[in-house]
């Protein structure tokens, strides 16, 4: 269903000549560490506990995601950017997340 919803979005954002990137992936559901207020909502407030969802790697930021949304947006009309997937680069997937020991911790 969501595909279908996402294609019809796209269709009549691009009719109107409006950014669709942004919508494909929101309704798609792609998966990234970004390090946002998302954690602390999640875990109620918990902030010792939201900032551990972050320990050890580099997620992504607001301003990574609103530099790829920009690029896709400057594009000319003509481009159609259909799928882009953006990740940390210490997130191989959904689930696995590589994550450094704190500096001078060993295993």
């Amino acid at each position: 269903m969501f595909g279908i919803l996402s294609g019809a979005v796209k269709k009549e954002a691009a009719w109107k000549g409006v950014c669709a990137f942004f919508w494909r992936q929101m309704q798609d559901g792609v998966p990234s560490i970004v390090e946002t207020e998302f954690s602390l909502v999640r875990f109620e407030g918990d902030g010792p506990r939201a900032r551990k969802v972050y320990e050890g790697m580099k997620p992504l930021t607001a301003d990574d995601v609103a530099e790829c949304v920009r690029w896709v947006c400057s594009l000319p009309a003509h481009v159609d950017v259909d799928e882009i997937v953006v990740r940390p680069r210490d997130q191989a997937t959904a689930t696995e997340v590589h994550r450094r020991l704190p500096e001078g911790e060993k295993p």
